[in-house]
């Protein structure tokens, strides 16, 4: 069961809504270094993008889970990084991160 009528948030509503006219090339290599060097807040967002993605897309979404065999790492000062591979994602949630990157995120 998919939770395609979750509530989201604007952001990945009007990605969504803009994705079929985005015809950018994609260049894994150029996405993977671009989420690398975005501020922290676009870092946020992306996770977000992910998970709702992932909610309102996989048969058996798991909440607690980070999705698409992301790699979690606690930190002592309670910060944890998330780490993902793209290679283990739907070809669509890639081409929302890319859309993300190249239209909202600001690179360092």
């Amino acid at each position: 069961m998919s939770l395609t009528n979750i509530s989201c948030f604007p952001l990945y509503d009007d990605i969504i809504k803009n994705l079929d006219s985005f015809n950018s090339r994609l260049n894994k290599k150029n996405l993977a270094k671009s989420l690398n060097t975005i501020d922290e807040t676009h870092r946020d967002h992306v996770y977000l993008l992910i998970k709702i993605f992932s909610l309102k897309n996989e048969k058996v979404p798991n909440l607690f889970e980070v999705p698409y065999k992301g790699i979690s790492v606690s930190h002592d000062n309670d910060v944890c990084d998330l780490t993902f591979d793209l290679a283990n994602m739907p070809p669509k949630l890639v081409k929302i991160l890319q859309y993300f990157c190249e239209s909202y995120a600001k690179v360092k």
